[in-house]
């Protein structure tokens, strides 16, 4: 069976002679694994399509006799986070991101936050803000019940409205607004605890957020 996908490559890893396996959040299917042949050759045309945090479309082929398995083919990139890449403290936030996803998104489960992930990467990759990172997540992992920890009740009070806010707008609604280097950082500690909790270890990507360079 073959159709059409649009999704972001979460991670990814190499195999053979230049083949890679991509952990893959598919807006339909939701957390899928592709194997794109020759897309870590250096030559490879498919490339600059497969590094982890691109949106991309393209078609997948699914095998007769593993229905779950997914090949990928022909793809072009939606969005490729260049302006983040650019700079190494919104890089920290968005490996955050991925590794998060990654790690909290079961293989077949689906992901109804697709059109708000998409729309925050664009948002961050034009402003370097990570106030929409830090939005995003709070809407995933407050709506999946995964914030409902005892560290919860600790938080600051602007930073429970801002949690509230996260589940009832997008990402457009903090254009304009300004988030203090107290609530961000916070934010991706409280964000970090729940990971621990739920898979009883820190995200690696914690150590990588710099906020003293706000």
């Amino acid at each position: 069976m073959e159709r059409h996908c649009e999704g972001l490559i979460l991670s990814k890893k190499g195999f053979g002679e230049g083949h890679l396996i991509l952990n893959f959040l598919d807006s339909e299917l939701g957390k899928i694994r592709l194997v794109a042949y020759g897309a870590a050759l250096e030559t490879g045309k498919r490339r600059a399509h497969t590094l982890s945090g691109t949106f991309l479309e393209g078609l997948i082929t699914s095998s007769p006799k593993k229905p779950d398995s997914y090949q990928l083919s022909d793809s072009k990139t939606i969005l490729s986070i260049d302006n983040i890449r650019e700079d190494l403290r919104p890089m920290g936030f968005t490996f955050f991101t991925l590794e998060i996803l990654d790690l909290l998104i079961l293989e077949g489960d689906l992901f109804p936050y697709y059109d708000h992930l998409l729309q925050t990467f664009q948002l961050f990759n034009e402003s370097l803000d990570e106030k929409y990172i830090l939005f995003f997540l709070g809407k995933f992992l407050a709506g999946e019940s995964w914030l409902d920890i005892p560290e919860q009740e600790k938080l600051q009070e602007k930073t429970k409205k801002f949690l509230n806010d996260a589940l009832r707008h997008d990402g457009y609604f903090l254009q304009g607004k300004n988030i203090s280097l107290s609530r961000r950082r916070e934010l991706a500690f409280f964000y970090a605890h729940a990971v621990k909790r739920a898979k009883n270890k820190m995200p690696h990507s914690l150590e990588l957020l710099r906020f003293q360079e706000l």
